[in-house]
Formats: C-alpha cells, sequence, structure tokens
C-alpha cells in the first residue's frame, strides 16, 4: 500500500478542479493516457496544450521551458494503478475533496448540500454544484462514492478506508480560535428554587428521566408558547380549561389538547392535583418569575432524558446524522430529538452551521458546563455472547434479548460504524438459536447462521447488513448477494436494514431470490423467540422468503402457540378449582369431557382433543402434576410445584444450546 502525499496547506491547495475528458473508468484512462504521452514526449506542442487544458496538479510539473514532466507521484500511480493513492495525490493539491468524502461518512447528500457545505464550512464561493460533481465524478471512478438513483451520494466501504487514511481541515463549525474557546460569556443565575433542583439531580435521577417530550402546541414557537400556557393556567387550571386555552390559542382539538397536558405533566410544569385539575408546580411559578428562557431549559433537562447532554455530544460534533444515531441509544426517536434541538436553537443555545449540521454557541458553551450530565452519556454497548458455562465448551450464554433488539435499532442507524449493525445481527441470531459465524469484510458475507439441527430441518442462512443514517436502506447489488449464497452453501440469504423502500430493488432481490428483512421483523422474531411461541419451522418459512418479508405469518403462528399455553393454564385451573370444592361425587376429579364443558364457553374455548393433549402432557412423569384414574383426571400437586418443575426444566433445556460456531 502506498503511503498518501501530505496535504499542502488550505490556503496553497487550488479550490477548482482540474476537469479530464469523459467520466468514470474513460476519466482514469483518459489521465493514463495523458501522463503516457507527457512521459514519451513532454515538449510535444499538442501535449504541452493538453496539459495545460486539464493541469492534474501533483501528476505533472513543469520540466523546462514549453514542457512537462511526470512527477514520482505520477508515475508511482501509473505504475500501480493504485486509485486510492491517487484520490490522495488530488487532494494534496485540491481543495474539499476528503473533506467531501468526510462529509458523506455521516449521511447521504446531494451535490447542491454539498455545495452549500463547502460555502459555509468551508469558505468555497461556488455559485454551481459544478465543482462539487467535479470531485465526485473522480471519487465515483474510484469506487469511494456511489451515486443512488434519487440523485443522493453515499460513501462506499472501500471510501471508508480510504477516509481514514487522508489528512483533512475541519470545517468552520469545528474550527474554534484559541481566543474564542476562552470568550465564554457569563450565564443568568437560575431562581433559587430551579437552582437546587438542577443540583439535586444525580447519576439515578439522571438515569430515570423521562424519555419523550411529547406534543407541545405551538410549532417551533418553543418556551415563548410553554409560557403563555403556563401562565394562563396559573394557579391551576381544569381540564375543559386547558383544552379551551389551547383551543383559542392554537386552533387545536382537544385530544391534541389533552396530549399537550400530558407533555407538561411530564417535564415538569403542571401536576395533576384531582381527577380533573392540575396545578402550576413550584419549578414553573419560578420560572415566570425569573423570566429566563435557561430556567425552562435547567427544568427540561432535570426531566428529560438526553437533553442537557445534546449539548456535550454537539461540542465534539456537528452533524445531525450523528447526533440521531446518539438519540436512538436513548430510544428516542427522530421527531421527539427535532423537538429538543427547535428548544435548544430557540433560546440560543445551539445554531445552524450548514446543511445538517448544529454547533454550540457561546451561551451554549456556558451552559453546558453548569448542567449535570448522564454519566457516558447512557449508551447501549453493543450485546456480546457470555463466557462459556464452566464444563462445557460447546453451551454458550446468548446475550440478553431485550439488548439485541436495541442494538438492532440504533445500529441501523450507526451508518459511520458498518460493522456494528453486523454484530447485532450477529447476536439475534443467536439469541435465535442459531450457530453463528460473523465474517464480514470486503468480497464476504456478513454473517453466516447454521440451524443445529438434524437432517432435512437444519438449514443455513447468510445475512447482510445495511445500515443507513436515513433508514431507509439505498438500493444496492442484489446478484452479489445471491453469489455469496452460492458461495457458502446456503440455503437462504437475506439483507437485514430498518425499512426497504425502492420498488425496484425489492423486484431485483425477489427475481435473485433474495429476502429484504427489516430490523423490526428480525426484533419480533428475537421477542417472540424469547417467549418460546415460534419455533424453527416458523423462522426456516421467514427467513426463505424472497422480496420484502412480511412478519405477518409470524405473529400468527406465534399466536396459535399462545393459545395452546393458554389451554393449560385453563385446565390446570379447572383442575385446581375443584380440587379446593372438595366435592364428594367428584372427588376432585374430572373427565376431559367435563373440563370442556366447563370451557366451553370462554372466548378461544379449547376443543375435548386439545384438553387430553394439555392432561397427557401434565401427566406425565416430567411434569407429575396430574394423574389418571379410569378416565378422570385429579391435581396430585399445587399449581405452583407444576410451574416451578416446568420453569426449571426450561433452564435445564436452555443450558443445551450451542451458538456459535467454531
Amino acid at each position: 500500500m502506498l503511503d498518501l502525499p501530505r496535504p499542502l496547506r488550505w490556503a496553497d491547495r487550488a479550490a477548482s478542479m482540474p476537469y479530464i475528458k469523459g467520466g468514470g473508468e474513460a476519466q482514469l484512462e483518459s489521465l493514463r493516457n495523458l501522463l503516457l504521452d507527457v512521459r514519451r514526449d513532454g515538449g510535444d506542442p499538442a501535449v504541452v496544450r493538453a496539459v495545460e487544458r486539464s493541469r492534474p496538479r501533483g501528476f505533472v510539473e513543469r520540466g523546462g521551458r514549453g514542457r512537462w514532466r511526470v512527477t514520482e507521484a505520477g508515475e508511482s500511480w501509473l505504475e500501480t494503478t493504485d486509485n486510492a493513492f491517487l484520490i490522495g495525490v488530488v487532494h494534496s493539491e485540491i481543495r474539499f475533496l476528503g473533506e467531501l468524502l468526510e462529509q458523506l461518512s455521516a449521511g447521504e447528500l446531494t451535490h447542491t448540500q454539498l455545495m452549500d457545505i463547502a460555502r459555509t464550512e468551508y469558505d468555497l464561493s461556488w455559485g454551481s454544484p459544478d465543482q462539487v460533481r467535479r470531485r465526485t465524478t473522480w471519487l465515483r471512478a474510484g469506487g469511494f462514492v456511489e451515486l443512488r438513483f434519487d440523485n443522493y451520494l453515499l460513501i462506499t466501504g472501500d471510501g471508508r478506508d480510504l477516509l481514514g487514511r487522508l489528512e483533512n481541515r475541519p470545517p468552520n463549525s469545528l474550527s474554534v480560535e484559541p481566543e474564542q474557546a476562552r470568550t465564554v460569556p457569563e450565564i443568568p443565575a437560575g431562581a433559587p428554587e430551579i437552582t437546587a433542583f438542577v443540583g439535586s439531580l444525580d447519576e439515578e435521577a439522571l438515569r430515570c428521566r423521562r424519555r419523550l417530550i411529547g406534543y407541545l402546541p405551538g410549532g417551533s414557537s418553543g418556551p415563548e408558547t410553554m409560557r403563555r400556557l403556563v401562565a394562563a393556567a396559573a394557579p391551576s387550571v381544569s381540564r375543559d380549561r386547558w383544552v379551551a386555552l389551547c383551543g383559542e390559542r392554537f386552533a387545536i382539538s382537544e385530544t391534541s389538547a389533552l396530549q399537550s397536558l400530558a407533555s407538561f405533566r411530564g417535564v415538569g410544569l403542571v401536576k395533576r392535583t384531582g381527577p380533573d385539575s392540575d396545578a402550576v408546580t413550584p419549578l414553573a411559578r419560578a420560572w415566570l418569575d425569573s423570566g429566563t428562557d435557561l430556567d425552562i431549559i435547567r427544568i427540561l433537562h432535570g426531566h428529560i432524558r438526553f437533553f442537557g447532554e445534546i449539548l456535550a455530544f454537539l461540542d465534539t460534533t456537528g452533524s445531525s446524522a450523528e447526533l440521531a444515531s446518539k438519540a436512538l441509544e436513548f430510544d428516542i426517536p427522530p421527531p421527539d430529538l427535532q423537538r429538543r434541538i427547535g428548544l435548544l436553537l430557540a433560546t440560543g443555545l445551539i445554531e445552524e452551521a450548514g446543511v445538517r449540521r448544529y454547533r454550540l454557541t457561546p451561551l451554549g458553551q456556558a451552559m453546558v458546563r453548569e448542567l449535570p450530565l448522564e454519566p457516558d452519556g447512557g449508551p447501549v454497548s453493543p450485546p456480546a455472547a457470555a463466557a462459556p458455562a464452566a464444563g462445557d465448551q460447546r453451551a454458550m450464554q446468548a446475550p440478553s434479548p431485550d439488548a439485541v433488539e436495541t442494538e438492532l435499532r440504533v445500529a441501523a442507524r450507526a451508518a459511520t460504524d458498518f460493522t456494528r449493525l453486523e454484530r447485532a445481527i450477529a447476536s439475534a441470531f443467536s439469541v435465535l438459536g442459531f450457530q453463528v459465524e460473523h465474517l464480514g469484510g470486503q468480497g464476504r458475507t456478513d454473517v453466516r447462521a447454521v440451524a443445529p439441527l438434524p437432517g432435512a430441518d437444519r438449514f443455513v442462512v447468510i445475512a447482510d447488513a445495511k445500515a443507513s443514517a436515513k433508514g431507509q436502506v439505498a438500493p444496492f447489488d442484489v446478484v452479489t448477494l445471491r453469489e455469496h449464497k452460492e458461495q457458502h452453501g446456503a440455503d437462504f440469504v437475506v439483507a437485514i436494514g430498518e425499512s426497504f423502500t425502492d420498488r425496484k430493488n425489492i423486484e431485483r432481490a425477489r427475481s435473485e431470490g433474495v429476502g429484504l428483512l427489516s430490523v423490526e421483523v428480525l426484533c419480533t422474531a428475537v421477542r417472540l423467540a424469547r417467549e418460546g411461541v415460534i419455533g424453527v419451522a416458523d423462522l426456516r418459512s421467514l427467513l426463505s422468503g424472497t422480496g420484502l418479508i412480511d412478519g405477518t405469518a409470524l405473529q400468527q403462528s406465534a399466536g396459535a402457540r399462545r393459545r395452546t399455553f393458554k389451554i393449560v393454564k385453563l385446565v390446570l385451573a379447572t383442575l385446581a378449582a375443584e380440587a379446593v370444592g372438595d366435592d364428594e361425587v367428584t372427588k376432585g376429579s374430572l373427565a376431559p369431557s367435563d373440563i370442556y364443558m366447563e370451557l366451553r364457553n370462554q372466548d378461544g374455548a379449547p376443543s375435548l382433543q386439545e384438553i387430553e393433549m394439555v392432561l397427557g402432557l401434565l401427566a406425565s412423569p416430567l411434569i407429575a402434576t396430574v394423574a389418571g384414574v379410569s378416565g378422570k383426571y385429579v391435581l396430585t400437586e399445587h399449581v405452583n410445584i407444576a410451574s416451578a418443575r416446568m420453569a426449571f426444566l426450561g433452564a435445564l433445556v436452555a443450558g443445551a444450546a450451542v451458538t456459535e460456531l467454531s
């Protein structure tokens, strides 16, 4: 691997990208031919004119009056055809090439959005996207960037590898001069009650804060709207009066008004005092008296998770895509994150710094130093399998299903860490009982999972992770996945991401025998498997799907099995009631038909055959809770004993699982 050249100072790098005839591979071929012509005769008038027309900086240099020659870097590229080195050379001479790649690492952008970023964040006074297009043409030709069908650009795996080798200039919003960093203003002190409240927030209190703000009337008007409503409600307000206030001031429905009342309770501004009344809280009264919007921020931070923490997060990155990914670690959906951002913008703690970027204001820098923050931001760490149990190197304890579900949802949007979703998928298949192998890497499938069953029940599935900062997975090459299926001897192949919406890609996947599995359906499978209401046949049916995979059949299978489990409970309850009744005639014993007569009028009443099946289970030596005598059955143990035996049996069976490939 060739070392990339160190970039020139930003001021010494050119703002204009050289124009090389052609596009894609043709453009690379044109550059190659030009350098070969220079190598052959750099003084030929036609060659001189071609060089001066394109000026491929870094690849050619003056060789005397009216003559050009190939640079050492140009010779290296001619010999190796290393496209990463090619981009490294251009980046060292031209502004906003590696920087453009870095912007795409945070999420997909259009050429126009990239132009706006170049103007606002890198001081490039471009009036059209032409210069951006010249740069993306080079990056696309080298395989580092792809142009999607909807005109959004996205970085490839090779692009991320290259990005790690480039030295980039930080955007203006992250380039704080030392004198600016020291100029942090003093902020007004909070009202005494509010200051005491914030000071009382310990680690436990911060972690127990409410997850969602909820609906706030008035859109983005922020604190002013909240102040007007709280002032109108003081000192107390009935539910009908609140609804009337919201209708008069914001023309919203009764349902929306009641939703906003629940939100105001949740953020600590009003408190229920009766079935139909609320009162303004002492904290809210202190805010009204202080007259500073910073006090409402303090109150909100004390009641809402990932509120003041946004300020700390924006102190290190301005990307809204990274911010959204961080919010998902707290299970905060994008709409509620936008409510937080709107309030912070309205109070002047943050400001927009370009397309999909925010930065702290000096006021925000001062505020974040004042607020107690949740340790480590409360991130969800990618789950990992536990160590093998003593005495059995094959038995692996799968990660917590709850942790797996949360991590799947977060990782599906962690586009800047493309292996995170791969690891989450591997953990999910482990919970589902598969032997799992996490592969990944260029030209390989991400996850290979084997159902560890004998004979015809055994099957192999491979999975490809498709993380996207926006949630919607961009079109991709399904043929490659079909080839991976053949390469790994798999029965089924699925791509897994948050959502698949492109119709053409869905149809191509169906025709190639590739399944598109949403993270939500996979989470449903994990949850149902934990309950024990789906089995290997259900998973085979799910994973064998092609095109967009629907989880409806999974829910139907789970519903049928839940009904069977419910019948066990009903039969036990009926026998227990008969035993307690101490009837002289029945002596606590009932025939299957007697139980049927007892249960036939209930919703989802069991059939006689289902009752007989359940009685056979309960009378088996393993459970031994029911005994059969002359065609009748009697309870021989307390139902709690039956429950304990089944739970103990389940724990023992779980210890026999093999969930990881050697």
